[in-house]
């Protein structure tokens, strides 16, 4: 007993000591910035000429977001079980995967934002990197999160700051309406989120998701309860708009259209990943016992997605708009994946968004990357596409590749996932998962060909209004694409380290269900 209160008390002071510092360091690296400006001001009023400015400032943002991400990683190697101002969180090696996975998709948003500050000089790099550091710290905070207390606190920390990066641009009204719609719109979940907890909380008197697990492994009772499943129903369609999945997917369209395109980006990959972990851990674990309701609301929310995603993305022209029901379409698979409640249906899931990850930051890099020379615009429309292949041959050539790998056509690494996909409801035998998906593709094949057929076959000659891509998008791309080659020849490897990881987190959630 005083042992394992030693433990958790220890566990309690890193964490608090490692908060305490990091803030304590964000203070005086606030300090210094504004000292730094303030010297430049002087320098440049008395001597014309600024002899402060030889550290790109850009340079030491992008560093204090490094010292944020070791912070967040000795963060993660805590003990399993640990306390954070009375707040219970978990870590494991699924947790710290899930982790990892995150990392990965915002070091491709930070590698691709240091050249969009620069060209878009009216958004603030530091505040940018700040406030998206803060996002990933909720973000961490949400997938270790062992109550529900801590989860909603984690959800508001982390939403809080995507509300701001969405209306980031402060020239754009597009931007600002994007970021009033995401916080009207994501209050209103909020309420859902803390009206199911409570719902759930009124019955079994908990707040902890061990015990809710050891109450519904020993009580039948909530299983033929109508309003304790309106609880479950609230609590999962609030993060079913996290996840932005149909039919809670009315905001994503106009927010992605909005935001900024970096920002988009952020928002299509890294908070996807934090809740399919979350969904992963709640599903397992928490509400086991609930099998057959999560699996019925998950294929309705799937099949939503796919059949939404898919058809409403062959009238859009806006890329970002057509990238937004892309993503909801493929949050379809995911869902219909996580319908199956099979083991290696959601490894498929997570080696889905492995390989998303890269075919996702190269389409964003070639959007990002490619300029008009008189207005420095960027591409806003599928049509003016229409001159990349005369502009520059191998990024056509890229692009078309990245748009293959979308559609799950070989040799791509998104013909091998959606075929774990497929292996994983056939296992399952759930056969309409199967045939729905297919039907999906075709649907979303459309689009992606009418995207193919511009860049390749429609030629317009604006080849002079385009700005030369720079050398670190060029050497980025050719990375992407030699990992998206890699992993249709060697995707075993990747599949085992994330089968291994779901199979260690079940048998360690299971025995620590009986220790504590």
């Amino acid at each position: 007993m005083i042992n394992s209160f030693c433990i958790s008390s220890l566990s309690f002071l890193n964490v608090e000591f490692f908060f305490f510092v990091n803030i304590i360091l964000l203070t005086l690296f606030l300090m210094v910035k504004g000292l730094n400006s303030r010297l430049r001001q002087f320098s440049t009023a008395y001597f014309r000429e600024s002899f402060v400015s030889a550290v790109n400032s850009q340079t030491v943002n992008f560093l204090f977001f490094l010292f944020f991400l070791i912070f967040l990683v000795l963060f993660s190697l805590l003990n399993k079980r640990f306390f954070f101002f009375d707040l219970g969180f978990f870590n494991d090696n699924f947790v710290l995967l899930d982790k990892i996975l995150a990392l990965i998709s915002t070091f491709f948003v930070i590698f691709l934002s240091n050249s969009y500050l620069k060209e878009e000089s009216v958004l603030k790099s530091f505040e940018y990197f700040l406030i998206m550091s803060l996002s990933l710290v909720g973000m961490f905070f949400l997938i270790s999160s062992n109550d529900f207390l801590s989860l909603y606190l984690s959800v508001e920390f982390q939403s809080l700051a995507l509300y701001v990066l969405a209306a980031f641009k402060q020239n754009s009204l597009f931007s600002i309406e994007a970021g009033l719609k995401y916080f009207i719109l994501g209050t209103f979940s909020s309420g859902l989120l803390l009206f199911g907890a409570s719902l759930l909380y009124g019955f079994t008197g908990t707040l902890n998701f061990n015990e809710l697990d050891l109450i519904f492994q020993f009580n039948n009772f909530f299983k033929d309860d109508y309003l304790f499943k309106l609880g479950l129903l609230f609590f999962f369609s609030a993060l079913m708009f996290k996840f932005t999945a149909a039919p809670f997917h009315m905001w994503a369209p106009d927010v992605y259209h909005g935001s900024p395109t970096i920002v988009t980006f952020f928002f299509s990959l890294t908070p996807k990943i934090i809740f399919l972990g979350l969904f992963t851990r709640l599903i397992l674990l928490v509400f086991s016992p609930f099998e057959v309701f999560f699996r019925f609301i998950f294929f309705l929310s799937g099949f939503f997605s796919l059949l939404i995603g898919s058809l409403a993305s062959i009238y859009q022209i806006k890329l970002k708009r057509l990238l937004a029901y892309s993503s909801i379409s493929n949050v379809g698979y995911i869902l219909m994946a996580l319908s199956c409640a099979q083991i290696e249906a959601l490894t498929s899931s997570f080696l889905f968004f492995f390989v998303y990850i890269f075919t996702t930051a190269a389409i964003f890099a070639i959007i990002l990357g490619i300029r008009y020379f008189h207005n420095n615009f960027k591409f806003k429309t599928i049509f003016e596409l229409m001159g990349l292949l005369n502009f520059n041959f191998f990024l056509a050539l890229l692009f078309v590749v990245n748009l293959f790998s979308l559609l799950g056509l070989p040799p791509l690494s998104g013909f091998i996932v959606k075929f774990y996909l497929f292996f994983s409801a056939i296992g399952s035998e759930f056969y309409f998962f199967l045939y729905l998906s297919i039907l999906g593709s075709i649907f979303s094949a459309v689009i992606y060909l009418r995207m193919i057929r511009l860049v390749l076959f429609n030629k317009f000659n604006n080849v002079f209004f385009y700005k030369p891509i720079i050398s670190s998008f060029s050497s980025l791309l050719s990375f992407l694409i030699l990992i998206n080659l890699f992993l249709f020849f060697y995707p075993s490897e990747i599949f085992k380290i994330f089968f291994c990881s779901v199979i260690n987190f079940f048998k360690t959630e299971l025995a620590l269900n009986f220790i504590f």
